[in-house]
């Protein structure tokens, strides 16, 4: 593996990473496609092609819109008016 390479796929996971926990994607596809978009980094299909690491964004990805679901109800029950 060439210099450089390994430690450009440890960047990208993280990034994926990030944008999974984020709960603005709905899955690895969407995370793959905003890290292309960025136009920052060559080993992107490499790394996505590990289905391991795309079942993990995924699970990710489902964790982080639970939670968000979880806090957004917590914020409208508690700024409910009792009748």
């Amino acid at each position: 593996m060439p210099a450089g390479v390994g430690e450009e796929r440890a960047r990208i996971e993280s990034e994926a990473r990030r944008l999974a926990r984020s709960g603005e994607h709905s899955g690895s596809w969407s995370i793959q496609a905003a890290l292309l978009a960025q136009r920052r980094f060559t080993q992107i299909p490499r790394v996505f092609a590990n289905a391991w690491t795309c079942s993990e964004l995924d699970r990710l990805c489902q964790q982080a819109k639970l939670r968000h679901k979880e806090r957004a109800e917590q914020t409208k029950s508690a700024g409910a008016v009792p009748e």
